[in-house]
């Protein structure tokens, strides 16, 4: 149970760990904030130590052992930059900057999560904190759209990059589903006409239509890829409960849900669609340009050097040249591949990897990665730290999984559930490998780690 009379310190020290880890979610997706991030960062792993400490909290290495798998990704770059150092300048700079931040919030994460076991309202606020951002640009859209129309082009405010609006609206429409999901399990008619039931699932709608609208946006392909993937997998789960369970009041709720995740769903895709013809046929033409961009030994203009830069891009099978992106990508992605098989223990440096390697091979290129994540992410710190990364995530997911099978009061497993599967997927097509994505996942799978309790009583 929460205690009422909670010293004053020991208060000050929670609101304090609260505030850095909302703002820490907030800055990671802007731009030029970094002095900001590394102050907050240092402040909430002191607040949240402090506060582990006055409370003399027991860990267990079950409790830990996430967190400390976590922190071995920057431990094995130490070991490859002292036994078989690749580029040692870009191999120390990544481990000062990105790997030492990495080991601090993964720490205040830890500490931050099993805070919130004995204030669980904690997380409500932390995890809504996901949201204020996305809403904000679906906001801004709007405004610009009456306003400023000729703002819209590339439009991603205020996130730093395309990638990143799409990687942090991702977050909050993972957890629309979380939470839409966890109403579909509950035992009891959750679904009631009762106020305080009818909240969650509402919120859950509009953050799936806030998330939407960013997808549409920001014209991004992999949103709307996540969004109808995790709308699909989400109705049928619908459909196996509306089989499971016989209470009627419930098998509404669900064809309730189901039309209106359809409806999302659906109508998103159809405006993709429509956007993608008017804009280049990127859509339409993926498979058939995905047969030319595999065939990296016939030709050479994705190299993007100096001595291909004047050679056209190869034409499809339709006789159309094919798109940028999509050859791009796939042909990258190729070459990655390649790159892996020849060194499958990595650079040593998660920066930008695949650039030194295609400098290296083709002076004067100018491509940075493969822009699929997990790709980029492996060829920077190799085989041993994705492994470590995803043995995270498995973990991560049987506690959630455990607890969402023996806590009566679990709240929030589902949607780590949720949050695990989508983000491992998004980083799949994502060119997620830098910096502040890196430093954000860490952050989050630590703090998931941590504020699970499979146990059959809360933590006090």
């Amino acid at each position: 149970m929460i205690n009422l009379q909670e010293p004053f310190l020991e208060k000050s020290l929670r609101y304090s760990s609260f505030l850095c880890a909302v703002i820490l979610l907030l800055t990671w997706a802007l731009p030029h904030v970094i002095a900001l991030r590394n102050n907050v960062l240092g402040l909430g792993l002191i607040s949240s130590i402090s506060w582990c400490a006055l409370r003399h909290t027991k860990w267990t290495s079950r409790d830990f052992l996430p967190a400390i798998l976590l922190m071995m990704v920057p431990i094995w770059l130490c070991l490859h930059y002292f036994v078989m150092p690749t580029n040692p300048a870009l191999q120390l700079y990544d481990l000062k900057g990105t790997w030492f931040r990495v080991i601090v919030g993964v720490a205040f994460a830890a500490c931050f999560g099993r805070m919130t076991l004995a204030h669980p309202k904690m997380v409500i606020g932390f995890l809504l904190s996901l949201a204020a951002l996305p809403i904000y640009s679906s906001a801004l859209f709007f405004y610009d759209q009456m306003y400023f129309p000729q703002a819209l082009v590339n439009f991603h405010e205020p996130f730093k990059s395309k990638i990143g609006a799409v990687y942090f609206v991702s977050w909050m429409t993972l957890l629309g589903f979380g939470i839409l999901s966890n109403q579909l399990r509950s035992k009891t008619s959750a679904m009631s006409l009762n106020v305080r039931p009818v909240i969650w699932p509402s919120l859950a709608i509009l953050a799936l239509i806030s998330s939407a609208i960013n997808f549409l946006a920001y014209q991004a392909l992999n949103g709307v890829i996540l969004l109808i993937v995790s709308g699909v997998f989400f109705i049928a789960l619908c459909v196996v409960n509306m089989i499971t369970n016989p209470t009627s009041q419930l098998r509404f709720s669900y064809f309730a849900f189901w039309l209106a995740i359809a409806a999302i769903v659906f109508g998103c895709l159809g405006v993709y669609w429509k956007l993608d013809q008017q804009s280049g046929k990127k859509l339409a033409h993926l498979l058939i340009d995905a047969k030319v961009a595999v065939q990296i030994d016939g030709q050479n203009t994705w190299q993007r050097s100096s001595l291909t830069q004047a050679i056209a891009d190869p034409v499809n099978e339709a006789g159309t040249t094919v798109n940028v992106s999509t050859y791009e990508r796939i042909s990258w992605l190729m070459k990655g591949l390649e790159y892996l098989v020849q060194n499958p223990l990595g650079q040593g440096y998660s920066h930008r990897a695949f650039q030194q390697l295609m400098v290296s091979e083709y002076p004067g290129s100018n491509v940075h990665m493969t822009h699929s994540g997990w790709l980029d992410f492996t060829l920077g710190v190799g085989l041993p730290g994705l492994m470590l990364t995803w043995l995270v995530f498995a973990l991560i997911a049987r506690k959630a999984y455990k607890e969402m099978k023996t806590s009566p009061w679990s709240r929030w497993s589902m949607v780590y559930l949720w949050m695990l599967g989508g983000v491992w997927f998004l980083w799949f097509p994502g060119e997620l490998s830098e910096r502040e994505y890196i430093e954000h996942l860490f952050f989050m799978l630590a703090f998931m780690s941590t504020s699970i309790n499979p146990q059959p009583t809360p933590i006090s």
